[in-house]
């Protein structure tokens, strides 16, 4: 069969297989081209990726071939269909090796990488990844907002709609200083005292580990009364924490978070007689622990949520009239807020 006759078959079998799949919304579409006769490994690959894609929201089809498309066929299934790319891997018969074409019709440019699955763990994952960067960092190139090179023919960035420009988004950096600011609440126990205040917060991360150092308060409204007396409890808490990522997914975090610091208490005491209110202040230390949430909504910002538990010690004790109420055994924080990263 001579090479033209090939590729005018390819094209009209790719463009009755685009006819048949059903309709999906443009700009997000993604057509995975899988040779009838893939392997085992190429037909996971296929699968894997669809999945990863899918994730993303993108709207996936995988449409069999009788044969591994050519660049140009590739890029008229994916302009038919009016897809964002379409990527067919092609297994060189007799080696280790996979091709991975990718035709990015944002950019209207078609990517090669070849991978040798030989001695893989998981070659099906291995492919699935490596395609996946490689239409990343090729959609990445430019979006509906920039203006289309000259000598570029086939672009076509309309298609790079919200899905597709937050996907090949550049990444945040794994290392970074980062602010916030919340809202906390308190509650003191094994005596129930509520108190609110602010807190403030200054970190660097590291991939999955970071430090940060918070000052929490000045905290108001916990109260302690008895017959005749009653005190009012003021708290200011500086602590210093570590942290470790126990789930790491984008754009959302866990991590577990162990503190340590001091905190500053002030009790200013009213008493009908025979008793006498007075004020005091102590100093104690503070240790515990705690998880936090955080949630990214921009580039650089970041909702977060911790709640933690601290001993404080040596243990204060305040006195109301003829009563001792334990304090912060263990004092239970809560707060609410946002970070901006830089």
């Amino acid at each position: 069969m001579s090479h033209g006759l090939k590729s005018t078959l390819q094209a009209v079998v790719a463009a009755c297989l685009v006819c048949l799949w059903p309709n999906m919304a443009f700009g997000q579409r993604v057509v995975l081209v899988r040779p009838s006769d893939s392997s085992v490994t190429l037909s996971e690959a296929f699968n894997r990726l669809r999945g990863e894609l899918a994730l993303h929201g993108f709207d996936v089809a995988v449409l069999e071939a009788r044969e591994a498309p050519s660049p140009r066929t590739l890029a008229s299934t994916a302009d038919q269909g009016g897809a964002v790319a379409s990527v067919s891997f092609v297994e060189a018969h007799g080696t280790a090796a996979v091709d991975i074409w990718i035709s990015d019709r944002v950019t209207g440019k078609t990517s090669f990488r070849t991978i040798t699955t030989q001695g893989a763990g998981d070659a099906a994952t291995l492919l699935a990844l490596r395609a996946a960067e490689l239409l990343r960092a090729s959609l990445r190139e430019y979006g509906p907002e920039n203006e289309v090179p000259p000598d570029v023919s086939g672009a076509s960035p309309e298609r790079s709609d919200e899905v597709v420009t937050a996907w090949a988004a550049v990444p945040p950096s794994p290392t970074y200083w980062w602010l916030g600011a919340s809202g906390t609440i308190v509650v003191s126990l094994p005596e129930v005292a509520l108190a609110a205040g602010p807190e403030l917060a200054v970190g660097w991360q590291h991939r999955r580990w970071g430090v940060q150092a918070l000052l929490s308060g000045p905290t108001l409204g916990a109260r302690y009364e008895a017959t005749a007396a009653q005190a009012r409890l003021r708290s200011l808490t500086a602590l210093f924490a570590g942290s470790f990522d126990v789930v790491a997914t984008q754009p959302a975090s866990l991590a577990v978070v162990p503190v340590f610091g001091a905190a500053y208490l002030s009790v200013a005491g009213e008493g009908d007689p025979p008793f006498v209110g007075r004020d005091d202040t102590a100093w104690v230390g503070a240790f515990g622990g705690g998880v936090q949430a955080t949630l990214r909504i921009g580039a650089q910002l970041h909702l977060i949520a911790s709640s933690r538990a601290l001993a404080l010690v040596p243990a204060p004790i305040v006195e109301v009239g003829d009563e001792e109420a334990r304090v912060g055994r263990p004092l239970v924080c809560t707060s609410l807020g946002a970070r901006v990263t830089f």
